[in-house]
């Protein structure tokens, strides 16, 4: 039976980081849901100030998204048979490495007002 999702040799420090990256924002959302307030600032974009508070348990949406880009990224960066399969690899590995830093950003921005 063939692996689903195997990767190139050079390409397994970036995977390691992308799921170090999943484990940092999955930690820092369980630390901001066990102790951060009862409304947390996660809409930032809202024109309202106090429209940009949401309740406690919409933390979850972080680590949700976290993990759809960790599964996309995964499923491109895999070995495949394509002819240029490890250009892509190397593409999906580094844009989902650069999504998930920039999550961690917004995250940490997140923790900064809160706490």
């Amino acid at each position: 039976m063939p692996k689903i999702l195997s990767f190139h040799e050079h390409h397994s420090k970036l995977v390691l980081v992308l799921l170090a990256q999943m484990g940092i924002i999955a930690v820092f959302t369980a630390l901001l849901y066990a102790f951060g307030p009862q409304y947390i600032p996660l809409w930032y974009s809202l024109v309202e100030s106090t429209e940009q508070l949401a309740s406690r348990e919409f933390v979850a949406v972080i680590p949700a998204l976290a993990l759809a880009i960790v599964v996309v990224t995964l499923w491109y960066g895999r070995r495949t048979k394509l002819e240029h399969e490890e250009y892509l690899a190397a593409i999906s590995l580094w844009s989902g490495n650069l999504l998930l830093g920039f999550l961690i950003i917004a995250l940490l921005r997140i923790m900064k007002v809160v706490i």
